[in-house]
């Protein structure tokens, strides 16, 4: 659960799936709670995508980035090769920034979810799931 909010943050839109597909099969995690967690943080992807975007400038030195999510999408939609060769190196600084917050912060969200869901796993097995 926690890989799939790691990749489920993930700065570039449209990739997040297909991530956790493979992370899934690489490193046999279970798919169904992988992809559950993924579409749960989705909106949270949605807000980080902009400041995962300005660490990474601000990590490599870059002026600050000028342009909003919609100014981005529509980039794309208007002419995707040219925005891809624009923005490439934005994206690539967003992932680095994803990669220095998000390892040490998938730790964190495992930790806290380990106990409770221990503790799930202990009612679901001894059949005292009442509430």
């Amino acid at each position: 659960m926690a890989w799939g909010s790691l990749i489920g943050v993930f700065p570039i839109l449209g990739t997040t799936t297909a991530l956790c597909g493979v992370a899934g099969v690489a490193f046999k995690f279970n798919h169904i709670a992988m992809q559950a967690m993924n579409w749960l943080v989705y909106p949270l992807q949605i807000v980080l995508v902009i400041p995962f975007l300005q660490l990474g400038n601000i990590i490599f030195g870059q002026p600050p980035l000028t342009l909003s999510i919609e100014e981005i999408s529509a980039m794309f939609t208007e002419d995707f090769i040219t925005a891809a060769r624009n923005l490439g190196g934005l994206a690539l600084r967003g992932i680095a920034a994803w990669f220095i917050v998000a390892i040490p912060a998938t730790w964190l969200v495992a930790r806290i979810l380990i106990s409770p869901l221990r503790g799930l796993a202990g009612k679901i097995s001894t059949g005292n799931n009442k509430p």
